[in-house]
């Protein structure tokens, strides 16, 4: 019986819904196959969700811990190390607490360097931070007197 001789579940005369021809189409196509065949078919599709995903997260270059550069002079606010994940940036505030505060980023998705990224706090874009990438494990924070950070 083919997909367009089926019955609607319905009633006679009113067509099946599409979420109805759908299933359906699915249960037509595993009509034959395995067990083993449909799990696998499930684990390949929640494998390349999860590679899909995890490029995401990797694709910002500031993602990850950053120290102050040993190679370069730092004033005394470079000194600390900071850390940047998909939502945060942590680091030591003024009176040398460590301080989380939510950030977005804008100009993650570099290609190639030198390249910029701005971090966005609740404060406003227009207080946004800007971080100068030199190369992938090099970066600059944009201020009258610039840090320089490697990944660390």
């Amino acid at each position: 019986m083919g997909l367009a001789a089926q019955p609607s579940p319905r009633g006679a005369g009113v067509p099946p819904t599409p979420l109805a021809v759908l299933c359906s189409a699915i249960i037509h196509m595993q009509r034959g196959r395995s067990e083993m065949t449909t799990k696998w078919g499930i684990v390949a599709i929640l494998l390349v969700a999860a590679t899909a995903s995890c490029g995401e997260a990797s694709a910002n270059p500031i993602i990850g811990s950053w120290k102050p550069d040993p190679a370069v002079e730092q004033k005394d606010y470079c000194k600390g190390t900071i850390t940047f994940t998909a939502k945060t940036y942590t680091a030591l505030d003024p009176w040398g607490k460590v301080s989380t505060i939510p950030v977005r980023y804008v100009g993650g998705d570099v290609k190639a360097y030198p390249a910029d990224v701005y971090v966005i706090t609740d404060a406003g874009a227009v207080n946004h931070t800007t971080y100068r990438f030199e190369s992938h494990d090099r970066m600059v924070l944009q201020t009258a007197w610039p840090c320089t950070y490697i990944r660390g």
